[in-house]
């Protein structure tokens, strides 16, 4: 009696190697479409993704410069800077602007006029995260309690800027312009009000 092999070693050997070609094929296209992904994020579109990078770690804060002293010809100050302090609210990183403008005005006296004139500041075009004053000219004081308040104040910040200053007041206003804060009834002399985003105040005149 001739006993039959159901075993078939020849083709088992090729049936293994069929499907390790195809796995290898499948893992070899695999890994060439990862490799095509990093070269495109990292060739093809790098400076897109590095731009949206630099976007979020990247804060871009205007700083206004010191604007210079002016002295007559016997050596009197004229004009001179002094530091002023306000408060600002941040307003993308608050989540109830009305309450924290209620924590803020029991901690220093704000009043209607200043919520008027910060809701008119809101409205103006301005950055991403930039500190919208919400009360100009702090005391010392009233800095000292914004600063030991300050971990219960998310999106409030004490911001300080230089100001004009003129010893003699009025009395040299025909000789000088004067400074003021931004408002929309303003009449900018060859300045554009785009150009006015360094702090909140600026050159005005008469007319």
């Amino acid at each position: 009696m001739v006993r039959l092999s159901i075993k078939d070693p020849i083709r088992e050997k090729q049936l293994f190697f069929d499907r390790a070609l195809i796995m290898f094929v499948v893992v070899v296209v695999l890994f060439g479409l990862l490799v095509l992904r990093m070269v495109q994020l990292q060739v093809w579109e790098h400076q897109v993704y590095q731009t949206r990078s630099d976007q979020n770690r990247i804060q871009i804060q205007p700083l206004a410069p010191s604007r210079g002293l002016i002295f007559d010809r016997h050596g009197e100050l004229l004009a001179d800077n002094r530091v002023s302090s306000s408060v600002a609210l941040v307003t993308e990183r608050i989540d109830n602007l009305a309450s924290t403008i209620e924590q803020v005005s029991r901690l220093v006296r704000v009043t209607p006029a200043d919520i008027t004139s910060f809701e008119k500041r809101i409205l103006r075009k301005r950055r991403p995260f930039e500190p919208v004053a919400l009360r100009l000219a702090l005391d010392e004081e009233e800095i000292a309690v914004l600063a030991v308040n300050r971990h219960r104040l998310v999106g409030v910040e004490v911001t300080t800027e230089l100001i004009r200053y003129y010893p003699y007041g009025a009395l040299l206003s025909h000789a000088r312009r004067w400074i003021g804060a931004q408002s929309y009834r303003v009449r900018f002399t060859k300045t554009r009000p785009s150009d006015l985003q360094c702090n909140s105040f600026c050159r005005q005149t008469w007319y």
